[in-house]
């Protein structure tokens, strides 16, 4: 009977009223069964009630672990991954990096845009091997594995591929699918990892790189389709499978995300703090379908670095703690093919050779430090193994950076199509019109070479040759200056420059204010004339043995031979006297830079030619994509930097006639007979190499467009308001 319910006193109470009995006994059964209701019901609430409660206590202890953002501390580990006669230390720091866990497990982030827009902590960049030395070395070592007079092996993983995708096509229809696909890459990986070496005793030792298929990174089931982890239990490999062919941007989220969350969950052996995230170079190899791609990846996680990758990429505004940057390698197809054969070949065993020959000193040299780079005062990018020391300044996009030491700055500007165009490990996949291929400036640097007044900068421009479809162009960095009264005899220089790149057939064909660079002064510096310091470093270091790019047998520098006849000729005398002069002069100059888009007369603008927004001011209506390249698109866009930076006057409209007309030695003296805006700024940093992109023409135009109205509304004169210090 149900407590609170006297049914006989509610017996009782109806038969006093003269209920009969068979209507008592309904009564009192009806009255029990609502009772007994009710208390189902309150039962059932504060059964209710108590679970939320201890759910809400289980969530706020959970968070107090994890402290924010998912952080994996000490405490979390000590309960839910307790290894006997191990204690995990606590973290220095609650916001560090090393320990967070993405919000959204690797199959919810399968783009790299969907970590770079959602994830609050990390986001992932691919950038070209050249972008660190490291990449530089296995992409020179498969370079040279590519080479006919190298012998293939009859078997290998090459062999071994083929055999495991032909698989596919053999199995039943049920297990044509991504866990079988990987299930029978990864033995055949396994396989290739493992090296037989001669140790100093002559005995052979075996180098292994053991892969777990369906490796576990986390709860539940989430996991890598294969890890590789080295004799100390160090992930040095992983990699995703796909059944169909995916570009990297469409799998590269998934890739980092599990990155991330190999690096949390250690292994028992060998535990170090160190360990709780993958702070060393760790090589990440892929195989969708038929095609296998391979990518160096680092971690890059010190502020100034971290701000440097944002820059490249526009991802100042995602606020990232930290960079997953995915170095490529190249790729290459799976097939009977004898070069297709000798390409998976040479790149996996450049992988290979990194792994267990040239990795393992460095996790070993990085113990207890948690930066990923062999040295801590390397810059990121890092193309050179001499740069500690050196300072990323800035970043123009992904392919130009400054560096910067003591005195010297360089700016270094990246051709790297290794892995993007025929004939350096890639695939149709990866590949890019051999129209869009930009090539560093070779004939435009002779011909700006023997200019006699600007000539001696271009002279020290260099290219580096670091590979096939790999090279770097350095020069050296200049201060630039607002560019005011001395417009008219700066713009006469590059004028000059114009004219000399058309006796070569040669056009610009990217003529704006931002690619010339104003200087009030300048003179050649003894720095400009030198190798730069970290290549002079690089050949005086003893300690370090292992050859750097910039030592390595595949690299040629170019340095154009553009000397002045009457320069040889000089006597000591003369030239001393030049020397003295040159040191002391402060003449206005200004410099054409930016020659990615120049072209031969005739020959096609590029397919990706930029001609709108800001740019169409200055690009001749002509001037299209695909369409051919002609001089007078330069002479138009000259025209419009007149306009800009000049007082508009007669003397400018015959200016701008002769430069639409071509006719530059008119337009030189012309040009000393114009007058420059006082009042135009080129708002950058003064020692600005390439200023920023769109700001510096806004900011002119705007200028300008005042100037002009106040000119107007003062009778069409300018004048200046000495006692107000406005002009």
């Amino acid at each position: 009977m149900s407590v609170g319910l006297d049914v006989v006193a509610l017996a009782r109470q109806l038969r006093d009223l003269n209920f009969d009995e068979s209507t008592i006994v309904q009564i009192c059964k009806q009255e029990r069964e609502e009772h007994e209701r009710k208390e189902k019901e309150e039962r059932e609430r504060k059964e209710k009630e108590e679970r939320e409660r201890k759910e809400k206590e289980e969530r706020e202890r959970k968070e107090k672990l994890n402290e924010v953002h998912h952080l994996v501390n000490s405490d979390f580990l000590q309960t839910y991954l307790s290894i006997t006669g191990h204690t995990w230390v606590r973290k220095a720091s609650p916001s560090e990096a090393a320990g967070y866990l993405p919000e959204k497990p690797p199959s919810e982030t399968p783009r790299i845009s969907d970590i770079n827009s959602n994830d609050k902590i990390f986001g992932i960049v691919v950038l070209p091997p050249s972008s660190h030395y490291l990449a530089l070395e296995i992409v020179q070592q498969a370079e040279a594995l590519l080479s006919p007079d190298v012998v293939l092996p009859q078997e290998g993983i090459h062999t071994d591929l083929i055999s495991a995708y032909s698989c596919l096509s053999h199995v039943h229809a049920t297990l044509r699918h991504e866990p079988y696909f990987s299930t029978v890459i990864t033995p055949a990986l396994h396989e290739h990892f493992v090296t037989t070496v001669v140790s100093p005793e002559q005995e052979p030792v075996r180098k292994v790189v053991r892969f777990s298929h369906q490796a576990s990174i986390g709860s539940g089931a989430t996991h890598a389709d294969w890890v590789g982890v080295d004799s100390q239990r160090h992930p040095v490999v992983m990699g995703e499978c796909k059944m169909e062919r995916k570009h990297f941007d469409n799998f590269g989220g998934q890739v980092g995300n599990e990155v991330v969350r190999l690096g949390i969950l250690p292994t028992k052996y060998d535990m170090r703090q160190e360990r709780q995230h993958l702070f060393y170079p760790l090589t990440n190899i892929n195989v969708c379908k038929d095609i296998v791609t391979a990518y160096l990846v680092l971690h890059v996680t010190r502020p100034k670095e971290v701000e440097v990758v944002a820059d490249m990429f526009g991802l100042r505004k995602a606020n990232k703690t930290y960079f997953l940057a995915f170095l490529r390698l190249g790729s290459a197809k799976i097939s009977t093919d004898a070069n297709d054969q000798r390409a998976v070949w040479a790149l996996l065993t450049a992988c290979k050779d990194f792994v267990t020959n040239r990795l393992p000193g460095i996790i070993e040299a990085r113990r207890g430090n948690k930066f990923q780079l062999p040295s801590d005062c390397e810059p990121f990018p890092c193309p050179d193994r001499g740069m500690k020391g050196w300072t990323c300044s800035a970043a123009y996009g992904p392919n130009v950076q400054v560096y910067e030491r003591q005195s010297e700055s360089w700016v270094i500007k990246h051709y790297d199509y290794w892995g993007r165009r025929s004939g350096a490990l890639s695939t149709c996949l990866y590949q890019i019109a051999p129209t869009d291929v930009r090539e560093p400036p070779f004939e435009v640097l002779k011909a700006l070479g023997a200019l006699e007044k600007t000539g001696k900068f271009y002279k020290a421009w260099v290219v580096d040759t670091l590979a096939e479809g790999v090279k770097l162009l350095r020069y050296p960095r200049v201060k630039t200056a607002p560019c005011g009264r001395n417009a008219h005899k700066q713009l006469a220089s590059v004028v000059e420059q114009v004219q000399a790149l058309h006796n070569f057939g040669i056009v610009h064909g990217d003529i704006l204010l931002r690619n010339i660079l104003f200087c009030n002064s300048w003179q050649l510096e003894d720095w400009m004339t030198k190798s730069p310091g970290w290549k002079m470093e690089d050949q005086t270091n003893d300690e370090d043995k292992t050859p750097s790019p910039s030592r390595a047998p595949s690299q040629n520098a170019e340095v154009v031979s553009t000397e002045v006849a009457s320069a040889e000729m000089a006597s000591p005398s003369e030239e001393a006297a030049a020397t003295t002069e040159e040191a002391t002069a402060e003449e206005p100059v200004a410099f054409l830079i930016d020659f990615d888009l120049s072209r031969h007369e005739g020959e096609p603008y590029v397919s990706g030619y930029n001609y709108t927004g800001n740019l169409k001011h200055y690009r001749h209506p002509d001037a299209r994509p695909d369409e051919k390249i002609e001089k007078s698109h330069d002479g138009y866009a000259l025209a419009r930097v007149a306009e800009r930076i000049l007082v508009a006057n007669g003397a400018r409209e015959n200016l701008i006639k002769a430069l639409e007309d071509l006719r530059f030695d008119d337009a030189i003296k012309l040009c000393n007979e114009c007058t420059g805006l006082q009042t135009v700024e080129m708002v950058f940093s003064a020692s600005s190499g390439s200023p920023p992109r769109d700001r510096v023409s806004f900011v002119m135009e705007l200028r300008h467009a005042f100037v002009r109205a106040f000119a107007v509304c003062r009778g069409g004169e300018l004048f200046t308001n000495n006692r107000a210090g406005v002009s």
